[in-house]
């Protein structure tokens, strides 16, 4: 049994500085199991975060898991780390920490920062040297930054990876999948995926239990995950994932006895975050940070959407400030803090990446820090989701009677750079399937789901659809059941894929659709006040006037003939998209070109005059 070394350490001077000042932004780097050879002696290095604990040794594999056989040392710089080099050890083997708290008590932990999860039931970490990997993805990452601009289509398919296929009841691993997504994908014209959680629970908070620098080891290796990322880059499709600094998992609950990474006396009574970062603590914010430097490193990610902030921002019912914790109001200005350096961190190293914010009342989200912002590039616009399908799961009689939930959210677009998330947190909070959840017969069902889908393609705003919405699958999704594929060889299912993937390349196709998203310039109202026919109509615009496209959307269940559009020019106006189409399932034939007539309507001189369908939304170009 090979005996412990402490005179070698990868930790230098500026590390040990940085990481007690809590600017370490690559703690990864320093902590870990570190396969190395010095003095030609091959071994793993070994070092751990445990400030208050009174004995850490490592076990595992090579020393039958025995504790006190290989004992760390505790770094003599006041950084709370021990360290150790185990010579002759090598990669693949398993390994924890045993650590006695302060109170004499033996305790096992994973390694907060191991790259790498066995699926044995000790959920022991394994040694990895995760730099082995060959990435063939070198024009995809020298590009991206050009392709997620805010002046870009951005059109993102949400996925829970094992509930998306499975094969004889289990799911594909990361390389199987990869395989089947990009021929999918490319397909219906998305050109980013959004990776939910693996470790799924319904009202939890808790979905990454914390492996903050590993992959589920359910689907595969790192290297899998690795080559699943360089795969869909290969295609151009960009890889979001759902990342949660939030609540942290039982593994780093008192991880050395002691509330190192919570805070040590909470006190919320109702709140559902019982375990909240300690956003205060310099240790933890360069623990989160790091996390995410790291998968943009070492998995090439293109973008990291943090979920839950108004769980970090206003944690329920403060009693009092708690240690560090400053609260104005309701408040956390920790956690507010730690989200602008944690944003400021990631873009000042790299630009290419997004940083997505999930939903939150919290003014300014994706505006920078030097304006008062939290420095996000993007941020869901849950408002827009839920009033949009409150709306579209009334019956079509109530509707007027609630135009206000249709038009209200225009009024708030240029406030935050959104995107407009359909998400499977729509189908939970809602508690069923889209389509399910539309009132009426099968027809109305379906041709409800081809507006909505329409009228996202033309609201300002990038774009996000959760996975099985896209051909309707009437059962609401699960995170241990495979999408019902069988489905879309289905009539009626196949034509809803159908207008999807039609919306998808119109909208990467026509610049109006995505080129102002955030600009006044890109969008203008013709009428939003018709609310007796449940009619708006508006103009998205582009550089050229021969870009703009003229949008008019009835939510009404009634074909309306001789309807007057105001229009800009006095010219031929071309349908290019009508969603009651007959390929796409509706009943209706392309108007072709229709000619401007002069007449006052709408506050413009002159109109078209249209046949609108029932649940319809059409689209128009000006001629030349």
């Amino acid at each position: 049994m090979q005996r412990v070394r402490y005179d070698i350490s990868i930790w230098g001077e500026m590390d040990s500085y940085l990481f007690k000042e809590g600017s370490h932004s690559h703690i990864y780097e320093i902590l870990g199991a570190h396969p190395l050879k010095r003095e030609k002696e091959e071994g793993v290095y070994f070092a751990l975060w445990a400030p208050n604990a009174k004995a850490v040794s490592v076990i595992g594999e090579f020393n039958g898991f025995k504790e006190g056989v290989h004992p760390l040392k505790l770094r003599d710089d006041e950084s709370g780390v021990w360290e150790g080099f185990i010579p002759k050890i090598s990669t693949n083997l398993s390994y924890k920490y045993h650590i006695i708290t302060f109170e004499n008590r033996a305790i096992t932990k994973s390694d907060p920062v191991g790259f790498m999860f066995g699926d044995d039931e000790r959920n022991s970490n394994i040694i990895c040297d995760l730099t082995l990997y060959n990435w063939q993805d070198k024009e995809w990452m020298s590009k991206r930054e050009s392709l997620n601009h805010h002046k870009k289509a951005i059109n993102i398919y949400e996925i829970h990876l094992s509930s998306w296929i499975k094969k004889e009841g289990k799911p594909l691993n990361y390389i199987e999948l990869a395989k089947k997504l990009v021929k999918y994908i490319t397909k219906l014209g998305y050109n980013y995926i959004q990776i939910v959680p693996e470790r799924y629970y319904y009202n939890s908070l808790d979905s990454l239990e914390g492996g903050y620098f590993a992959p589920s080891a359910n689907l595969g290796t790192p290297f899998d995950f690795m080559e699943f990322v360089d795969i869909l880059h290969r295609y151009e499709i960009g890889v979001i994932l759902e990342w949660l600094p939030v609540s942290l998992g039982v593994n780093l609950k008192e991880f050395d006895g002691t509330p190192i990474y919570e805070y040590s006396k909470s006190r919320y009574q109702s709140t559902k975050v019982e375990n909240l970062f300690n956003y205060a603590k310099a240790e933890v914010r360069e623990f989160l940070i790091s996390s995410a430097m790291f998968w943009f490193k070492y998995y090439h990610l293109d973008g990291l959407k943090v979920s839950s902030l108004d769980y970090m921002i206003y944690p329920n019912q403060i009693e009092k400030n708690l240690e560090s914790q400053k609260v104005i109001g309701r408040e956390n200005l920790d956690a507010i803090s730690f989200l602008k350096q944690l944003n400021d961190s990631i873009y000042k190293e790299n630009r290419s990446v997004m940083m997505i914010a999930g939903d939150s009342s919290f003014p300014l989200i994706s505006r920078p820090t030097y304006l008062g912002g939290l420095g996000f590039g993007y941020k869901w616009n849950t408002a827009w989701a839920r009033d949009t399908l409150e709306y579209i799961f009334l019956k079509p009689s109530q509707r007027p009677k609630y135009h206000h939930k249709l038009i209200f959210n225009f009024i708030c677009i240029y406030q935050e750079n959104y995107i407009l998330p359909l998400s499977h947190k729509e189908i939970i909070h809602f508690q069923d399937s889209f389509i399910n959840s539309v009132k009426g017969g099968k027809d109305i069902k379906f041709a409800t789901l081809r507006l909505l889908y329409s009228y996202m393609i033309v609201y300002p705003g990038k774009k996000l659809l959760f996975m099985g919405n896209e051909f309707g699958q009437w059962t609401q999704w699960k995170s241990n059941s495979s999408l019902d594929w069988k489905l879309i060889k289905i009539g009626e299912h196949f034509r809803l894929l159908n207008l999807v993937r039609n919306l998808n390349f119109l909208y990467k196709k026509e610049p109006a659709l995505y080129l102002y998203d955030y600009d006044p310039k890109g969008f203008e109202w013709i009428d939003e006040l018709d609310y007796k026919n449940s009619v708006i109509s508006f103009l998205r615009l582009a550089d050229s006037t021969f870009d703009a496209i003229l949008v008019v959307c009835n939510f009404s269940n009634k074909e309306i003939k001789n309807y007057k559009v105001g229009v800009p020019k006095n010219k031929i106006y071309l349908e290019i998209f009508n969603s009651q189409s007959k390929r796409f399932g509706g009943n209706y034939e392309t108007l072709g070109e229709i000619k401007a007539q002069k007449g006052r309507v709408a506050g413009r001189d002159y109109f078209i005059l249209i046949t609108l369908p029932p649940l319809s939304l059409l689209m128009f170009k000006i001629q030349k």
